[in-house]
Parts: C-alpha cells; structure tokens; sequence
C-alpha cells in the first residue's frame, strides 16, 4: 500500500470518525450520558486520526 492510500484510509476513518460522534453527541441530548460519552470519544480519535497525517 503506497503513501497516498494510506493518508486517504486515515482521512476515510478520521471524517467516518467524526460523523458517528457528531451523530451520537446529538443523539445524547435526548438520550443516555453514555452516548454524549461514546460521542466524545469519537469526536477525539477523529483529531488524532487527522493528527497522523501531519
């Protein structure tokens, strides 16, 4: 696997990432303080998956 599949693999599971924890922080307003957990969680292995790019 070369460089540039690697990065958009990484940027693939960053921005997947951050959608589900944007999704469950919204969802965590009408349900349980675990999805508004989880969703955080997400949210922040997204920014470290975007980190190794750098």
């Amino acid at each position: 696997m070369n460089t540039e599949q690697l990065e958009l693999k990484r940027n693939s599971i960053a921005h997947g990432l951050a959608f589900l924890g944007t999704a469950l922080l919204q969802i965590g307003e009408l349900k349980s303080e675990e999805s508004e957990q989880l969703g955080c969680l997400l949210l922040c292995l997204s920014e470290y998956a975007q980190s190794l790019e750098e």
